[in-house]
C-alpha cells in the first residue's frame, strides 16, 4: 500500500493506492480535514498514519521464498517503503540498498530461503575491510556498517543515532550538543588520564596523529582562557 497528496474542492486528501482481495488495484480517497492553504506539512504528516491503519485493506502477496532473489526482494522493498518514510530517509535507503546491498549480493545469487546468518557477517566484514565506494583503502567504519543493518525489521534511518542521542540529553536534563562533540570530549578525558597522544589518536580513531593534537591545542587554548579568568578573579575583586 502506498499513499500519496491530492486535492479535491479546497481541501487535501490522502490517497491510498493497493491491491484489494480480487487482485485489483484500488483507490481510496480519505479527506484530511485540512484546507490547502498553509495546511500541507500538516496533512503530509497523516499520510503514513493512514498507510498503517487501512493497511488491513490490502491483499498480502504470497511470496515463494524459494523462487525470489534476494536482490530482487530488496529492490521490492524500496518501492513498497517510498510513500511510508520521509524523503531524505528513503534517499539513505536507496543508497545502502543499490550503491552497497545489491552490488554484493547480485553476485552470490541467492534466494530469499537461501540467506543466512553468515552470509550477512560476511558482508560486514567485506565493508569493514573494504567496502568504500570511493576507491580509497580500507573500509566503511562501525557505525556506517550499521545504517546497512536493520531496526525492527527496516533499515536504520540515517539520523537514527543523532536523535536517540537528543533524546537521552533531554531525558536526563542536559543542554543540546552534537554526539560528534563526544569524540573530543573523550580524547579530552583521556590526555588527562596520562594517554599519549598516539593512543588517542588510535582510541578515537583519528585519520592521523596530526588531527588529534589540533584538537587537544584547541581544548588546550579554551582550557588557558578559563584558567585566566579564573586569576583574574583572584586579583580583581
Amino acid at each position: 500500500m502506498t499513499g500519496s497528496l491530492q486535492i479535491k474542492k479546497g481541501y487535501y486528501y490522502v490517497v491510498l493506492s493497493y491491491k484489494s482481495k480480487n487482485d485489483i488495484r484500488t483507490k481510496k480517497w480519505i479527506s484530511t480535514g485540512f484546507e490547502i492553504k498553509n495546511n500541507k506539512r500538516k496533512a503530509e504528516a497523516l499520510i503514513e498514519q493512514y498507510v498503517k491503519q487501512y493497511s488491513h485493506l490490502e491483499q498480502e502477496e504470497v511470496i515463494d521464498v524459494k523462487k525470489i532473489l534476494f536482490t530482487d526482494a530488496m529492490s521490492d522493498w524500496l518501492v513498497r517503503v517510498e510513500n511510508k518514510v520521509e524523503k531524505s530517509t528513503y534517499e539513505g535507503y536507496t543508497i545502502y540498498v543499490n550503491k552497497h546491498l545489491i552490488p554484493y549480493f547480485r553476485r552470490l545469487k541467492l534466494y530469499l530461503n537461501k540467506v543466512t546468518p553468515k552470509h550477512i557477517r560476511d558482508y560486514y566484514d567485506y565493508k569493514y575491510k573494504g567496502g568504500r565506494l570511493d576507491g580509497k583503502p580500507g573500509g566503511l567504519d562501525i557505525q556506517s556498517i550499521k545504517k546497512h543493518s536493520m531496526v525492527d525489521g527496516k533499515l536504520y534511518r540515517p539520523d537514527y543515532i543523532t536523535r536517540a542521542f537528543q533524546k537521552v540529553l533531554k531525558r536526563n536534563g542536559f543542554q543540546s550538543m552534537r554526539f560528534h562533540d563526544l569524540r573530543h570530549s573523550t580524547a579530552s578525558i583521556l590526555h588527562d588520564k596520562g594517554w599519549t597522544l598516539k593512543d588517542i589518536q588510535e582510541w578515537v580513531r583519528h585519520a592521523s596523529i596530526d588531527m588529534t593534537a589540533d584538537i587537544y591545542t584547541h581544548i588546550s587554548n579554551l582550557r588557558k582562557q578559563t584558567m585566566t579568568k579564573d586569576l583574574e578573579k583572584t586579583f580583581i575583586q
